[in-house]
Formats: structure tokens, sequence, C-alpha cells
């Protein structure tokens, strides 16, 4: 047999070499990110005497360098979305001559470290924030989803605009007593949060602070808190005279307490599971978006004490088929019944004087409104409400005949 000469390949032993020297390409590749981070992928103002950083594109990966000087000047500033969908992001890391900013550990800080502004949507596992914090940033750890956990210190008093929106790793999480605030949109969206305490140093809770956190089935408040209390796992101020917060992992039918006089904004919002929910005759008013995609929500009986229903207040409804308004209710906000999509029929009464844009669009199988008032201007109305629906022609066909009587 002749020898195989340099360079040639035969056989098994052309396809072993092949195979090998694939597998190494491979690991190779794997090891690397697929769009490294440079400052080609930050978008800046450098119009003034510094540099403001304003945004980052979103295909960037690995790790970030924020540096000193750009085109000459200090950056001194970052945009609060700056980096915000950068999901491929591992680490930001800062020039040490920066005279603004600082990092550790492939998070930005500020230079004192007293203030965390952004953890990289890439980061994974759990992570510990340092003792010098005293403050989460706005968005500081939105849509980071694959952080399991984060430990807060007893230093933070407050917590941001957003600040863990979208956390969708994130089972559990502990608010040390310390905290004072906890900003709008705070754990939005955390949808495998279970449970959380609020501890007795809190006395802010922002709107929607717990929205769509679809496994969440209990918020527990210290004892001790002078702002808030809980019962059955829902959150309320501590009168118990609002209803802040149902958890949206919450399922089969729930009653208000007697106590209640006003169902907060967003307190039901993103509870799909709820069937029914009695509100009692304590209750005067009804929320922004307090019923909002409460998807299951089949029935629902609005009490005579009722005077006004807010925007978007059953927005997304789905389930529900029917709603009768008593003649208590003076005002139904912009969007209130808007995609309620089973919704075949609803009773006005003459005391309603005010009815908001798009009250009922998008309601595909309305058939039939009942109300008392027939002046033109609650005719007009209805139509705004009603738009896209086949009840809105009607209503403006009628509408246009009232108006050829009074030429």
């Amino acid at each position: 047999m002749a020898a195989l000469a340099k360079g040639d390949c035969r056989g098994n032993n052309c396809d072993m070499r092949a195979t090998t020297i694939l597998a190494f390409l491979f690991l190779i590749c794997a090891a690397l990110p697929l769009y490294a981070a440079d400052i080609n992928d930050l978008t800046y103002d450098a119009s003034g005497a510094t540099v403001t950083i304003t945004d980052c594109d979103t295909a960037a990966s690995g790790a970030l360098v924020i540096p000193e000087t750009i085109e000459g000047k200090p950056v001194t500033s970052i945009g609060y979305d700056a980096f915000y969908d950068c999901s491929s992001l591992a680490s930001i890391a800062v020039s040490e001559g920066n005279m603004a900013y600082s990092s550790e550990d492939g998070v930005l800080f500020n230079k004192a470290k007293t203030i965390l502004i952004v953890c990289p949507g890439g980061k994974s596992g759990a992570y510990a924030i340092p003792e010098s914090v005293t403050s989460i940033g706005d968005y500081a750890f939105s849509d980071c989803t694959s952080l399991a956990s984060v430990t807060i210190p007893g230093s933070v008093t407050s917590t941001g605009y957003e600040a863990f929106w979208g956390c969708t790793s994130l089972t559990s999480i502990t608010i040390p007593d310390g905290v004072t605030s906890i900003g709008q949109g705070a754990f939005a969206t955390c949808t495998n949060l279970t449970s959380i305490t609020i501890p007795s140093s809190v006395t802010s809770i922002g709107d929607y602070a717990f929205s769509d956190c679809t496994s969440l089935t209990s918020i527990a408040v210290s004892e001790g808190n002078i702002a808030y209390s809980s019962e059955d796992g829902v959150l309320f101020n501590k009168a118990k005279t609002i209803l802040i917060v149902c958890p949206g992992g919450n399922s089969g039918a729930y009653e208000i307490p007697e106590s209640v006089t006003s169902i907060g904004d967003y307190a039901f919002d993103y509870c799909t599971s709820l069937p029914s929910i009695t509100i009692p005759g304590s209750v005067t008013s009804i929320g922004d978006y307090a019923f909002s995609d409460c998807s299951s929500l089949a029935s629902v009986t609005i009490p005579g004490s009722v005077t006004s229903i807010g925007y978007s207040a059953f927005y997304g409804c789905r389930s529900l088929a029917s709603v009768t308004v008593p003649d208590s209710v003076t005002s139904i906000g912009s969007s209130a019944f808007r995609g309620c999509s089973s919704l075949a029929n609803i009773t006005l009464p003459n005391s309603v004087t005010s009815i908001g844009n798009y009250a009922f669009r998008d309601c595909s199988s309305l058939t039939s409104i009942t109300f008392g008032a027939n002046s033109l201007n609650n005719l007009t109305e209805l139509y705004r409400a009603t738009e896209r629906t086949e009840e809105a022609k009607k209503l403006e066909r009628r509408a246009e005949r009232i108006r050829a009587m009074k030429r």
C-alpha cells in the first residue's frame, strides 16, 4: 500500500481528522460572543461640553466598557433607559478615570456606589447588591430575565420606577427593613414571584408595583407597618378602606371586605384566574385599571354605592358577559369596558352624565345598550364610547334622526 503523502487524506483517518477539527472550531465559536459590545454600539449626545449616553444597540453582547471620554469630552450622564432591552449584555465596565460612574462585578453605579444604576440584561444566577448602595435606580434590573435571586442589603431605602420589571426568573425577594418606598411598577411582570413581605419601614408603594405577577399568591405586611396591612394575602391601606393589590396568582371567587370604600388603581390588574368578585355596598369608587385584564372574570355586580368607574377599569375582561351599572354612577371613564369581547348588553341609568371615549370599544359581542337619558349629547358620547361596534352604528343613526328633527 502506498504511503500517505503529507496533506493527503484517505478513509477513516480523514474522517477522524475532520471531525476533530470541526469540534475544536465549534468550541472556539461557542466561547466567543456573537457580537462583542464596544463604543460603536452606543448612541450619545456630544453637542455640549460633556457627553450623554442615550442608547445602546440591542444586539450588543458580552462586556461593554464606558470610557472616560468620547470625542475628547467627559462622559458625565447616562440616560435612564440607555440600556433598555439589551438582553445579551453581560457586563458593563467603567474606565477608572470616569468622574461620574463606576462599576463592580459588571454592574453600573454612580461614582460613590450609593446608587445602583443598571444591572445588564444578560446577567444570570444570584446577585448580591453591595452594602454601599442606598438606592436602586429606575429600571435598574428591568428585564434581567436570567437572574434567579437578588439580595438587597439593609442599606437600601428605595427601589425605583420599574426597578425589577420583567425579572421572570425571580422566585422570591426579601425587602429589608429600612426600605421606605417601592416605586411604580417595581416588581411588575415578575411572573415567577410567589410571595413577598412588606416590611414595617415601607410608607409608599407605587401604582402597579406587583401587576402581572401571575404566580404571586400572597402579599404579607409586617405588623409594625403604619401605612399598610394585609388580609388573606391581599394588600390594603392600614385602615383597610382602600384595596391596593390583589396578588395575580389568586384563583377562585373573592369577596372584598365590607370595610373597603375604594378599589385602588390596578388593584386586580392581571388577576387572570379570578372568575368572580363580590363588591360590597361600602365601595364608592372603582379606580383606573382596577380589574383590567381579569380574563376569567365572568360576572361582577356593581353596588348602588359606587359613583365612579375609572379609566380602563374593566379593560380586557374578555369573559365578562353582562354588566348593570347602578343609578348611583355619574361617570364612566375612557376605555372602561374596552375589549370586553363577551359583553352582550349593558344598562346605563339616567344618573350617568359622563362617558369617556372608547368606553365600550372592541366589545365585539355588544348588541344592546339600555339607557335612560335621551339627550343628543349622551347619544354622541355613547357613539364615541362604542365606536367600531354594530351598536355604535345604531346610536349614530338615532343621533342623526334627532339632529334632523331639530333643524
